[in-house]
């Protein structure tokens, strides 16, 4: 049965905490962070890197890199645990995997040619969009949480 974060359940509130969390952190952080710093009037090419290094090294470590795309797939499999509840549904989830969708195609297109104008414009208004998407997923999940715990008396 598909549901929305609203509608969470105390069995399974501290996991999505914990998936939320790491979402907003490992792509809602890193997906837009260079472009954030950028202004709008920036060369064409301090956007075009900014939106390279964000969306083709959106996380970075010990192990190497992984694309946003790489990120989320992570993720969305998380989010399809047996155990959890399907928040297939769920406005932000749609957001981000209607944003991610977007950034798939970009990813796709900047692995073969360099980034063009436009492609520096829509990169940064769906990286933007799919950060936020993950902060309010976030927030709303640990909100719901909260509340879905039995408090003590």
């Amino acid at each position: 049965m598909m549901a929305t974060v609203d509608q969470l359940q105390p069995a399974c509130a501290a996991r999505l905490v914990e998936l939320a969390g790491r979402l907003k952190h490992d792509l809602g952080k890193y997906v837009a962070l260079q472009q954030r710093w950028v202004e709008e009037s920036a060369s064409f090419e301090e956007r075009s890197a900014a939106l390279l290094a964000d969306l083709l090294s959106t996380r970075r470590g010990p192990e190497g890199t992984e694309d946003a795309v790489e990120v989320w797939r992570r993720f969305e499999d998380s989010f399809a645990e047996p155990l959890l509840p399907d928040i297939s549904d769920d406005p932000d989830i749609r957001s981000i995997r209607a944003g991610m969708a977007g950034i798939s195609d970009l990813v796709a297109a900047m692995r073969t040619r360099p980034p063009a104008e436009d492609d520096l414009t829509h990169g940064r208004a769906v990286a933007i969009a799919v950060s936020e998407a993950c902060r309010s997923l976030a927030r709303r999940v640990r909100i719901q949480a909260e509340g879905a715990w039995p408090t003590s008396s």
